[in-house]
């Protein structure tokens, strides 16, 4: 059993951009799915029967944080406006920060003052080993400081919708 949050609808669009293979599975593709530890979940479920998986999501470690242009879609902030921290601003804002898990699930969407071009980290968790390897590969480097690797940009921009 899964339960995934869905990444984009555009997704058929960034898969063409991306890949020369079909896509056989539309929006159901499972690269456009991230999923929730369930086996956490239900633990924590059984603890405190009241906990939603919104507030299981928002309750997972964070992994890394990525800026990202204004102008992104966020379209994960329609689908999941629970992922909103902070106000929602009355215009674009200069950046989104996006907190993932180390797995790349969205935990938390900010706006920002602080304008970006591009994707870019500003913040990872120091495990110990190299990001690359607590990250699915999206985050390359160690200590406190990290890069999005090429699979790292491509998720961000499909998590974000800035393609």
């Amino acid at each position: 059993m899964e339960l995934n949050l869905l990444l984009s609808s555009r997704f058929e669009a960034w898969h063409a951009t991306n890949f020369n293979t079909p896509n056989h599975h539309g929006v159901y593709n499972g690269l456009n799915l991230i999923g929730l530890d369930l086996q956490s979940f239900y633990l924590a479920q059984k603890k405190n029967p009241g906990l939603t998986a919104a507030r299981a999501v928002q309750g997972t470690p964070s992994g890394y944080r990525v800026a990202v242009p204004g102008d992104a879609e966020m379209e994960i902030l329609k689908n999941y406006p629970w992922l909103l921290d902070g106000p929602r601003p009355a215009g674009r804002p200069a950046s989104w920060e996006v907190t993932f898990s180390p797995w790349g699930l969205p935990l938390a969407v900010k706006a920002s003052t602080t304008a970006v071009t591009a994707p870019v980290v500003t913040w990872v968790k120091d495990a110990g080993i190299p990001h690359y390897t607590n990250t699915r590969g999206c985050v390359v480097g160690s200590g406190s400081t990290g890069k999005l690797t090429a699979e790292g940009l491509r998720f961000v921009k499909l998590a974000c919708g800035w393609f």
